[in-house]
C-alpha cells in the first residue's frame, strides 16, 4: 500500500504570539520522548520529529505552523557487544501515514515505500527525512504485519524489483556506513498496544493542532466580550 503523494500546506491556524507559552513552565528545558522495543537481532525506537512554528504579522504577534512533524521509526542492529545505535536505518511517517498504520493493524498488513530519487518532490520523500538517491530501482520499504498471538512484525528493507536484502543506494549514508537490511523486530501484543496508544495520541501534536488550539482558545478567552 503506497502512501498518497501529497504536498502539505505550510500554514495553519493563526493566533496571537502573546499566548504562545505558559510562563514558568518548560523554559530552558528539553525533552526527547521515545519508545524502544528490544528484539532478538535489532532494536526498534519510535520517536517524534516535533513540528516547527514561525511568527508573522506586523509586530510578529501571529504564530502559525511552518512544518508538520513526523513519527520516526529507527531500527538499530544488535550484536554480542551490544546495540549499534550509530548503524541505524530510519523511516519517518507523516501524520496521515501514522493514522493509516494504527487503523489497519492488527488486522491488515501495511507497507510504506519511499522512491529514493533526487527528482522526487513529494513531501513524503523529503530528503530531510529519508535518504535520496539517483538509483530509481532501489526502494526503501517499511513493512508492518500482524502475526499469530496478536503480535506485530516490523521490518525495514531495501528492495530492487521486489526483491529484498539489497544494498542501499550508492550515495546514501546507509551505504557509506556499511549498513545492511532487512532488520526486523517483533512486538508482542502488550508492546503493540503501548506503541499504538502513543502513536494515536501523538497525531494532533505532529500536526501542531493541539498547541495551536490551546493558544487560540486562551486568546479567545482573554479577548472575550465583557
Amino acid at each position: 500500500l503506497l502512501a498518497p503523494k501529497l504536498i502539505h500546506e505550510t500554514s495553519g491556524v493563526f493566533v496571537k504570539k502573546q499566548c504562545f507559552s505558559t510562563p514558568g513552565y518548560g523554559q530552558g528545558k528539553r525533552a526527547f520522548p521515545a519508545y524502544t522495543i528490544f528484539g532478538e537481532t535489532a532494536v526498534l525506537t519510535m520517536k517524534p520529529m516535533i513540528p516547527k512554528f514561525k511568527t508573522s504579522g506586523q509586530d510578529g504577534n501571529i504564530i502559525n505552523l511552518s512544518e508538520r512533524g513526523r513519527m520516526m521509526f529507527q531500527f538499530s542492529p544488535t550484536s554480542s557487544s551490544g546495540i549499534k545505535w550509530n548503524e541505524n536505518i530510519t523511516f519517518a511517517l507523516s501524520a496521515e501515514e501514522l493514522g493509516l498504520l494504527v487503523s489497519q493493524l492488527p488486522y491488515h498488513p501495511v507497507t510504506f515505500v519511499r522512491e529514493l530519487t533526487s527528482r522526487q518532490g513529494s513531501a513524503f520523500n523529503d530528503e530531510k527525512y529519508d535518504i535520496v538517491s539517483d538509483d530509481d530501482s532501489v526502494m526503501k520499504t517499511f513493512i508492518v504485519t500482524p502475526i499469530e498471538g496478536a503480535s506485530v512484525h516490523f521490518e525495514i528493507d531495501f528492495k530492487k524489483n521486489g526483491i529484498g536484502g539489497q544494498m542501499p543506494p550508492a550515495n546514501s549514508a546507509e551505504r557509506a556506513n556499511g549498513l545492511s537490511a532487512p532488520m526486523r523486530v517483533v512486538l508482542q501484543a502488550g508492546e503493540w498496544e503501548v506503541l499504538k496508544s502513543l502513536a494515536q495520541e501523538s497525531i494532533p501534536y505532529l500536526l501542531g493542532w493541539r498547541k495551536l488550539m490551546d493558544i487560540a482558545i486562551e486568546d479567545a478567552i482573554k479577548n472575550r466580550e465583557v
